[in-house]
């Protein structure tokens, strides 16, 4: 039986996720991620970093190039999967493409999830793990002055939380930032009606995830759900992509035109019947390959504008 509210909360949602088969099958997928592969050509390691606030430590995934001689720039990546869910492995797809495009470290955190504790929580350890890897540089062949903050959905959502965290104290800068499709408003008249797509992230799904997210925050920081913020000047230079069957269309489309109209240069396109994930969900499929050659363009543009050694 549970025994507090965040108990409580915890088993609503997973009774609530496996009472269909549909939402069975959908909550194991953004559980067991697109893909978990084994990466040619990359040495990787397993780092436990001190959280700053609070116990324990945050496992960290660091992947880094075998061929690399010199210091390179490094990726903080933030894993998707609503904060409820999902493992920094299960970016291997993605790492391969960023490094492949331009060589880079990797530094991937397994931020808590929503599950076991709300925010601030998980944006505590994903700030937390952008000041090691500037702190660590050296020890992990990276460079600190070139740091890239990104991230994939909720990870997105993250990422632009960290920056605004970032912009707020001052202690680092991110040269840029990769937001795809982020999770990063609350606020149900953000959403997009996409109706009951098959396998998509839905606004049943959004609304329990931001429920374990910010259960007991009020008011709701902007950091906690970055659509909110009003004041976007100063963040980092940001590459983003989202498709048009995306829950999350209508708050990125308007982040975006924010972080324009206050003079953060963007580049971000949108993907006609493209769904949530689709270049990692549906490889095969052309769409997902227009997808990612986008971003691995977008991204090589902006590693040799903001990144050159």
């Amino acid at each position: 039986m549970p025994t507090n509210a965040a108990d409580s909360a915890q088993l609503k949602f997973i009774v609530w996720m496996l009472g269909s088969a549909r939402r069975a099958r959908f909550f194991r997928a953004i559980t067991a991620g697109a893909r978990w592969s084994k990466m040619g050509g990359v040495d990787n390691e397993t780092r436990h970093l001190p959280r700053q606030a609070g116990r324990g430590t945050i496992r960290t995934r660091i992947y880094r190039p075998k061929e690399a001689t010199e210091p390179l720039p490094i990726v903080v990546f933030y894993h998707g999967g609503g904060q409820i869910a999902g493992m920094p492995e299960h970016g291997h797809l993605t790492y391969q493409r960023l490094m492949e495009t331009r060589p880079c470290v990797i530094v991937a955190p397994a931020y808590q999830l929503a599950l076991d504790a709300p925010y601030p929580a998980g944006l505590n350890d994903c700030y937390n793990a952008l000041l090691w890897a500037q702190s660590n540089a050296a020890e992990i062949g990276g460079d600190p002055t070139r740091i890239v903050i990104a991230g994939e959905s909720a990870g997105g959502g993250l990422a632009l939380g960290v920056a605004l965290r970032a912009r707020a104290e001052g202690r680092v800068k991110p040269a840029f930032q990769m937001p795809f499709y982020p999770m990063i408003d609350d606020r149900r008249d953000t959403w997009t009606d996409i109706g009951t797509l098959p396998n998509a992230w839905t606004a049943h799904h959004n609304k329990m995830a931001w429920d374990m997210i910010l259960r007991g925050v009020a008011p709701v920081p902007d950091e906690a759900a970055p659509g909110r913020a009003t004041d976007v000047a100063g963040l980092p230079p940001t590459l983003s992509f989202i498709g048009d069957q995306d829950v999350f269309l209508d708050q990125t489309q308007s982040m975006m035109k924010r972080l324009e109209d206050a003079d953060v240069p963007v580049t971000f396109e949108v993907f006609k019947d493209a769904f949530h994930g689709h270049e990692v969900l549906a490889t095969d499929t052309q769409k997902a390959a227009d997808m990612t050659a986008f971003f691995k363009q977008g991204f090589a543009q902006m590693m040799d504008r903001y990144c050159a050694s």
